[in-house]
């Protein structure tokens, strides 16, 4: 059997939601991978917007579309994902997002040496609006100070995420949340999984095109609610002290966003990239955005 024909290594997981302003970065960087045994499913949530056209005009035989037409949330369209992958491995990717060309190989190479490792995240470079590096946010690369303090969440970027398939069909995402899929896996899962990060800044995330007062409120009051659903585990005080944390971080963001001061506090969570890290990752971004789509 050829190579071809063989299940590929990897899926990647492509939940879209009216992103066709970003949606071809996206697949830009995912044709620019230096592994390129994976397939590509891509899963509709019901855009409005001219998604369906860019995605459709693709022509390679690694690319699955799904659409029913209706609007689920993320949670559920990654349990769509997890239920037809055919990858050995899952990886997570945001349709407005980009990633290094290294990504998947890196990720995977990582994995493979590990089989104890159930997941593994990466850094992440944040880019501005116009797709300029601005700062590099890294976690904690061991299980255990991934997770040593829950009611703060585990210290994984979501959307970087390579896990095996067979976990994730083990433990799906909780479709009644909406807005903190991850933060309630990573509760359900941490105390008997095995996750890791890398430092690398593998995958570049536009927080500040896509940030929302909105979402923020939505995630913070659902991080809420999960939080409080452990309180047994932690303690009633703990917990509490924990959930007014989040809460108090919404009138800050809400002031801020009135004052047109929320990239402020973007850049704050990242530091700032050197003048020769800026250079590299340009380049890198530039022969991304120059790949040509096969269509």
């Amino acid at each position: 059997m050829s190579e071809r024909q063989s299940p590929p290594l990897v899926t990647i997981g492509l939940p879209v939601y009216n992103a066709a302003p970003f949606l071809e970065d996206a697949l830009r960087s995912i044709f620019s991978q230096t592994y390129s045994f994976w397939e590509l499913v891509i899963v509709d949530d019901g855009s409005t917007d001219e998604s369906r056209t860019v995605v459709n005009k693709l022509r390679d035989e690694r690319v699955r579309f799904l659409f029913d037409g209706k609007h689920m949330g993320l949670a559920s369209r990654l349990n769509d994902v997890i239920r037809v992958a055919r990858g050995k491995y899952i990886a997570r990717m945001d349709a407005d997002d980009l990633m290094h060309p290294a990504r998947l190989q890196t990720q995977l190479d990582f994995l493979l040496f590990h089989p104890e490792v159930d997941g593994v995240g990466c850094g992440l470079m944040v880019v501005d609006r116009t797709v300029e590096p601005v700062g590099i946010l890294q976690h904690p690369v061991d299980h255990q100070t991934i997770c040593t303090n829950m009611l703060r969440g585990a210290l994984i970027a979501h959307a970087t995420f390579v896990a095996k398939t067979g976990w994730l069909q083990s433990h799906p995402y909780n479709e009644h949340n909406h807005s903190c899929e991850d933060w309630e896996l990573w509760q359900r899962t941490h105390s008997f999984s095995h996750f890791a990060n890398l430092r690398e800044p593998l995958y570049f995330y536009r927080e500040f095109q896509t940030f929302s007062l909105r979402k923020y409120l939505f995630r913070k009051t659902d991080c809420v609610r999960t939080i409080w659903r452990h309180r047994c585990r932690y303690g009633t005080l703990r917990t509490s002290a924990a959930c007014a944390g989040h809460i108090l971080r919404i009138p800050v963001y809400a002031l801020c966003t009135a004052l047109r001061l929320q990239d402020y506090l973007i850049r704050a969570r990242s530091r700032r990239i050197t003048p020769q890290e800026a250079r590299t990752f340009r380049t890198v971004i530039g022969d991304i955005r120059g790949k040509t789509l096969p269509q």
